[in-house]
């Protein structure tokens, strides 16, 4: 695969993504010669293109895409949405080539984004061998770099939301990175106590959206028991997050530690055992 950033910024945004079996370009802001011109420096055509995905309506990243239509004809992926937000009478709701995209290529843009921000900000390799600690250390700056460049999911597609909550979470387990709900709610763009009144059935009560809700709590709830139990030592930011977010409490009595070699003893025993000790003389009255 290989992955060059051919414009990026308020003028315009496109990326270009190149896999076995398709040349792709995300989003086509700019205009057509630039992007042009672009790819011929990586000696590429733009006749070569045959999957153009747009992530949102903004002209920094369909700037260039309505004189595209008028000579070139590589699929063009929008969802409904976008579509909806288009002018009646632009002629890219009208192209030939459009195509409706499904949730599963939605899901794409979110790994494909991540691999855009390792490779071109980040800049590091898998071959390194802080890689993985090196993501993990920037994750929630990706996580907000994705969401500049996917289209904001709709609060009414539960279905979708769900699919791309497991897509978060994978890529969390990927990186060793806890989930949460706060930095998921950075991702699809919804505001954090949106999910709790979900939850708490004070809105969208008559759908799925408060059980979803509850299961995503669960979800990253469970993520951090289990690095509790299986983590060696001591960890305090955790268990300061386990208690404050997921409510959780000590349970365990503290079992005090016993040195190796010596056996435990009660209170009792430890008297008996130094009791000539403890039973002092009288002390001699002065003679007067």
């Amino acid at each position: 695969m290989r992955i060059c950033v051919l414009a990026s910024g308020s003028k315009g945004n496109s990326t270009y993504v190149e896999t076995n079996n398709h040349k792709i370009l995300f989003d086509m802001g700019t205009n057509v010669k630039y992007i042009k011109e672009r790819l011929e420096e990586l000696s590429v055509s733009l006749n070569d293109i045959d999957t153009i995905i747009i992530s949102h309506i903004h002209s920094d990243h369909i700037g260039a895409l309505e004189n595209y239509i008028k000579k070139y004809s590589g699929n063009v992926y929008m969802t409904m949405e976008m579509i909806g937000e288009l002018d009646s009478n632009n002629p890219i709701s009208k192209y030939e080539h459009l195509v409706i995209f499904d949730d599963d290529i939605y899901l794409d843009n979110i790994n494909i984004y991540a691999d855009e921000y390792i490779n071109t900000v980040l800049c590091i390799s898998p071959d390194n061998e802080n890689y993985k600690k090196e993501v993990s250390d920037s994750f929630v700056d990706m996580i907000f770099y994705i969401a500049d460049h996917i289209q904001k999911p709709s609060n009414d597609n539960i279905e979708l939301l769900d699919k791309m909550f497991n897509t978060y979470v994978r890529l969390c387990s990927k990186y060793h990175v806890l989930p949460t709900l706060e930095v998921f709610s950075f991702l699809v763009g919804i505001n954090r106590t949106t999910f709790t009144d979900w939850m708490n059935g004070e809105y969208r009560t008559n759908s799925s959206h408060g059980n979803t809700a509850k299961k995503w709590f669960d979800i990253c709830k469970n993520c951090a028991i289990n690095r509790l139990h299986n983590q060696t030592g001591t960890n305090a930011n955790l268990i300061f997050v386990a208690k404050a977010a997921y409510g959780m409490a000590e349970t365990a009595p503290v079992q005090a530690v016993q040195q190796y070699g010596v056996p435990q003893q009660t209170a009792q025993q430890i008297a008996e055992k130094h009791k000539a000790a403890l039973q002092l003389p009288e002390m001699e009255k002065p003679e007067l």
